[in-house]
């Protein structure tokens, strides 16, 4: 058994956090001390990474009660896991669409990366509202990745 701080320390999470999903309803004690300190099996660590799960699925712990006390009412276990898997293939959806816009900043990450690189021989003192038309180094001035080209946008256009 554990107490609350080594729980805790064993999940990542704070013992205010730990306290509020038992506030909430989705995580209990297994038993609580004579002197009422709560005391957690290795089952609570389960259920700790499972709402962990839940809230990096998009889910916030407001949610993860929600969902637990719909699936208290599902009478057959097939019922419940008709339900687990529309729901589970809805977030799966969400997830692949999630992916692929990470993918997405991830290849213009990469492109500005390699467009800001090759400005790093340039000793050149320049306005930076040369670079937006820099011929220099390779550089295409109608390809400047829109991640500089805002910067670049946003600086010219700023007050001061």
């Amino acid at each position: 058994m554990y107490t609350i701080k080594a729980i805790a320390e064993k999940t990542g999470k704070t013992t205010r956090a730990l306290r509020y999903y038992e506030q909430l309803g989705i995580l209990s004690p297994d038993m609580r001390t004579d002197a009422g300190y709560r005391m957690y099996s290795e089952t609570a660590v389960f259920q700790i990474e499972w709402i962990d799960k839940l809230n990096r699925l998009g889910f916030s712990l407001p949610d993860i009660k929600d969902f637990l006390s719909s699936f208290k009412q599902v009478e057959s276990a097939s019922d419940l896991m008709k339900a687990l898997n529309t729901l589970y293939q809805e977030k799966l959806v969400d997830v692949q669409q999630q992916i692929a816009q990470l993918q997405q900043l991830s290849q213009e990450l990469q492109e500005s990366i390699q467009f800001t690189d090759l400005c790093k021989p340039c000793h050149l003192r320049t306005d930076q509202s040369d670079c937006s038309s820099c011929t220099l180094h390779g550089h295409e001035p109608m390809r400047i990745p829109i991640l500089v080209a805002g910067v670049q946008e946003s600086l010219q256009h700023s007050p001061d």
